[in-house]
């Protein structure tokens, strides 16, 4: 280690040649509090993994990463050692900040009789879980099964390639809009109005303070609909991806979603 990145970490709490990644941000190079930070968020709803990634193995680990629980309040940790993939579910939040931040900080992993050895990822289950999705939000089975056939690789960056080709063919067929974080309120009115067409919503545009943007307005709307959601795809972007779904099928797009570490959520809570 060079003399610079001691005096970083051990004085400034800033670990330059780590990654922290998140469904949020890449980071190459971080400070201590990003950890309680991203996972903070994933507990909000808002990201949906933490991974840190050592510049070299620390015992044999190369990855460790936290992932939301079967619970609210609860996360699943998963290592990467010597090739191997193993776990410990059900952790609290903070005990989970507590093993990530000794893993940067002190080289040191979790107790081995607290993780068992887990099965390798199906890259079938993605591919499986992909095309539901697509094929939901689409409403046409050829084309998502066209879509799924570009989930080459059950890994991060294949997953993420193959949500940014379903978010533009939705764009394309005008199942979904995508809308500039400073649009105003009469681009946000249309861009409601092309999304409810068919579907018996009308938009009364004075609800809509112009004063605000689109998470309010997205807001409330959503405080209006019974059965009908405003919702968005997470692309890491400054815009808005909004779709309008029924509140079933918003439920389980967002669940499947999930599954793959990708997000789907009410607008206003983009």
């Amino acid at each position: 280690m060079r003399l610079y990145h001691l005096i970083q970490e051990k004085i400034f709490d800033t670990y330059e040649e780590w990654q922290l990644r998140s469904s949020l941000f890449r980071c190459d190079g971080f400070h201590i509090v990003g950890i309680d930070n991203y996972l903070k968020a994933m507990r909000d709803g808002y990201n949906m993994f933490v991974e840190i990634r050592p510049p070299h193995a620390v015992k044999g680990c190369t990855s460790m990463k936290t992932v939301r629980g079967k619970h609210r309040d609860r996360v699943d940790l998963s290592l990467d050692i010597h090739g191997k993939r193993y776990g410990i579910a059900d952790l609290g939040y903070e005990e989970a900040v507590q093993i990530m931040r000794a893993f940067v900080q002190k080289s040191v992993l979790p107790d081995e009789r607290k993780y068992v050895e887990l099965s390798p990822d199906d890259p079938k289950k993605a591919a499986e879980t992909f095309g539901a999705l697509a094929e939901m939000l689409l409403g046409d089975a050829a084309c998502a099964q066209r879509l799924r056939k570009k989930l080459r690789r059950n890994d991060e960056e294949g997953i993420r390639a193959a949500w940014e080709s379903l978010y533009k063919e939705l764009v394309r067929r005008g199942r979904a809009v995508e809308l500039d974080w400073k649009s105003g309120r009469e681009e946000f009115a249309a861009a409601v109005n092309v999304l409810t067409a068919g579907t018996g919503l009308v938009l009364d545009e004075a609800l809509l303070d112009e004063a605000e943007s689109v998470p309010q307005w997205s807001g409330a709307l959503n405080a209006l609909w019974d059965d009908h959601i405003l919702a968005a795809m997470d692309l890491n972007t400054d815009s808005y991806v909004l779709l309008v779904l029924t509140r079933t099928d918003f439920e389980r797009a967002a669940a499947l979603a999930g599954v793959l570490l990708l997000r789907i959520a009410p607008a206003e809570k983009m």
